[in-house]
């Protein structure tokens, strides 16, 4: 979501934030690893959310952060988005 739109002395910019979720659950050929590993055939989530901004309106350059409900946490510091 775009939040603003600014002009500084070196260029102009946008500036905006993003949410963002995710479920999914892991695949195995052996369906004896995910009936005795409970936890490989239940369902797995992450949430997140960051900012970005866009230099000149090109290029973007966004940071974000997401954390699943397997206790990981990551940080992200990329160039454009991920869609």
């Amino acid at each position: 979501v775009q939040v603003i739109s600014f002009k500084s002395i070196l260029f102009p910019a946008l500036a905006g934030f993003y949410v963002f979720r995710d479920q999914g659950r892991v695949w195995s050929d052996n369906t004896d690893t995910v009936v005795q590993d409970p936890d490989k055939s239940s369902w797995h989530r992450g949430l997140g959310g960051g900012l970005w901004i866009a230099p000149l309106g090109q290029l973007a350059i966004s940071a974000d952060y997401a954390w699943s409900n397997d206790n990981e946490q990551a940080f992200f510091v990329r160039f454009g988005f991920f869609f």
